[in-house]
């Protein structure tokens, strides 16, 4: 990301909060926060006093509305951003100031990693190499990212933020090709008033939003659920 990308992607992030959008998603899977944190985490269905690392963090706040439903799940938020770090230690929560590419934890140690809109910063076969270090055996990776509408696309660049959106296909072959096994994709419906909101009440997010064509931005969400190590293919019944 460029200089430029980087003082815009900041404004935003003030938008946003001053929106009362703590998660920095510019799309939900429900209206409000709560409902959104809420699916995500059956989604997730993390087990209890699972660890959970947030890879590309923002303000941590996924994390914390997770814990709000789960107060025995703990969060590791990794973003190399300063001002986020600050923000997040004053509202005290564990952050590490490192790239997800190289996160520098421990080995094995998270049940559950997962990327928030935050993943197409990154190389993508880095960030799942990371991902599969750091978590146990049988750990579960999550990515909610943007999907390319139009199947003739491959990639779709964000210039301004740096930002790469792939296709489903490149994310499930990244993830076979370091170790980890595809258990759910969904698109599901997506929730983006509080977007359109944010926009009309701040400059920076309106010039942000028109960097880009909005007619040519890829609205579709997905969710991935990754599992580390191979399905069993075993009958439930």
């Amino acid at each position: 990301m460029n200089n430029e990308g980087q003082k815009l992607l900041s404004g935003v992030f003030r938008a946003f909060m001053a929106n009362n959008a703590n998660l920095f998603n510019a799309t939900r899977l429900a209206p409000t926060e709560k409902e959104h944190i809420e699916i995500y985490y059956r989604f997730i269905n993390p087990p209890h006093n699972a660890l959970i690392v947030d890879l590309g963090c923002g303000s941590g706040e996924c994390g914390h509305l997770l814990q709000g439903i789960d107060p025995s799940l703990r969060i590791v938020n990794v973003v190399n951003n300063d001002a986020l770090i600050n923000l997040m230690e004053g509202l005290g929560r564990v952050c590490l100031n490192a790239s997800f590419e190289a996160t520098g934890l421990e080995s094995e140690i998270a049940d559950v990693v997962m990327f928030n809109e935050s993943i197409g910063y990154g190389n993508i076969d880095v960030a799942f190499k990371e991902a599969h270090r750091v978590l146990k055996s049988n750990g579960i990776l999550t990515i909610k990212d943007f999907s390319i509408t139009d199947p003739k696309s491959t990639f779709s660049y964000l210039h301004d933020w740096g930002y790469v959106i792939h296709q489903p296909p490149t994310y499930i072959a990244a993830a076979y090709n370091n170790g980890f096994s595809i258990d759910q994709l969904i698109h599901p419906p997506i929730y983006t008033k509080h977007w359109f909101d944010i926009m009309e009440k701040s400059d920076v997010a309106r010039e942000s939003a028109l960097k880009h064509d909005p007619k040519n931005l890829p609205l579709c969400t997905a969710l991935y659920k990754f599992k580390k190590g191979n399905l069993s293919g075993v009958s439930v019944d």
